[in-house]
């Protein structure tokens, strides 16, 4: 494949987002953009498919993911998860949306972060599990991706087991 092909292929792939990103050039900083119709979404999606046991988000999904962990914890009633699993996320960067905790999150919670990723660091990864009580924390070798490996995939199972457990009792 040429250049130009590749080119070609990028943009006719189909992008998501659970929001968008406005930049500030006097501050250089970014705001988020349409998150509010995301927990909307969401919140819909639990209530006419759910109930859900855990969330699992993915990079922006994931930075999703713990935001409604923690209104959840402030008394947002319309979500009820019991654990979280986090793969390449880190905290919420826009501070409208940042929410000031008490105490850590009381959620099991799985991290999961590549020492290579560019976009998500170990550090900013690491950041999002201190939020927690007790995180579980899985580092791979690789960069911005969910492993497939035998060793992390070990890991999935025996988290879930123990939340499988936990909300059968």
């Amino acid at each position: 494949m040429n250049e130009a092909e590749s080119d070609e292929l990028k943009q006719s792939v189909e992008q998501f987002a659970w929001w968008n990103f406005e930049h500030h050039p006097d501050t250089d900083s970014y705001s988020y953009v349409g998150i509010e119709e995301t927990i909307e979404y969401l919140d819909s999606i639990v209530r006419t498919q759910g109930p859900f046991d855990g969330i699992f988000g993915f990079s922006q999904g994931g930075i999703c993911a713990a935001h409604l962990l923690a209104r959840q914890q402030q008394g947002d009633a319309r979500f009820r998860f019991s654990f979280g699993i986090f793969s390449a996320a880190a905290l919420m960067s826009d501070a409208r949306y940042a929410i000031p905790l008490d105490s850590p999150l009381p959620f099991p919670s799985l991290h999961i972060m590549g020492e290579q990723d560019a976009l998500i660091s170990v550090e900013k990864s690491r950041a999002l599990a201190s939020q927690f009580a007790n995180p579980v924390l899985l580092v791979h070798p690789g960069g911005h991706y969910i492993p497939t490996q035998k060793e992390p995939r070990d890991a999935w199972k025996a988290f879930l087991a123990l939340q499988s457990a936990a909300v059968r009792a």
